[in-house]
C-alpha cells in the first residue's frame, strides 16, 4: 500500500505510465496555471509540495530505478519554475511551455551536467535549470519586445 502512495505523486497520479507523460504532465501544469489563474504564490506553495514529496517518494520507493522514465513531476516542477513570476497569458504560457520542453529534452549548455548528480536531486535538478532558462529566455523576449 504504501508502495502505490509512494507511486503516485512521481508519476503524477500515473501520468509517467502513458507515452509522452513528461509532455503530458507540463500540460496538465499549464492547463491548471490558466484555468485555476494560479497566483505565484500558490505556485510556489505547489512547486515546494511536489518537490518535496517527488524527492521522498524516489528517495524510499524501490518502484524507481535511477531517471525512471515513469517520474514525471520533475516535469511538472520545471514547469512551475518556467512561469514564476510571468505574466500568465496563454501566450506567454505557450512559449515558456514550448521552451521548457526544448531546453528539459535538449538539455543544452550546463542542464546535462545536472544529471550526473546521485539520487532525486540529479532527476530533478535538470528540470529546474531547463525551466529557469525557459523563463529567462522569456524574459528576455518579452523585454525585447
Amino acid at each position: 500500500m504504501i508502495q502505490k502512495i509512494l507511486y503516485l505523486i512521481p508519476s503524477c497520479f500515473f501520468i509517467g505510465n502513458i507515452k509522452g507523460g513528461g509532455t503530458i504532465a507540463s500540460l496538465l501544469f499549464c492547463l491548471l496555471l490558466l484555468v485555476f489563474k494560479l497566483t505565484d504564490i500558490q505556485m510556489i506553495m505547489i512547486f515546494s509540495a511536489v518537490l518535496f514529496f517527488s524527492a521522498v517518494s524516489i528517495e524510499y520507493s524501490d518502484l524507481f530505478k535511477g531517471d525512471d522514465k515513469r517520474i514525471v513531476a520533475d516535469e511538472f516542477i520545471g514547469m512551475t519554475v518556467s512561469m514564476l513570476f510571468l505574466p500568465k497569458t496563454l501566450l506567454i504560457t505557450s512559449g515558456a511551455f514550448i521552451l521548457f520542453r526544448y531546453f528539459d529534452i535538449a538539455k543544452p549548455l550546463f542542464i546535462k551536467n545536472a544529471e550526473k548528480v546521485k539520487g532525486p536531486a540529479g532527476i530533478i535538478l535538470d528540470d529546474i535549470l531547463s525551466g529557469i532558462a525557459a523563463n529567462v529566455l522569456v524574459r528576455t523576449i518579452l523585454w525585447a519586445v
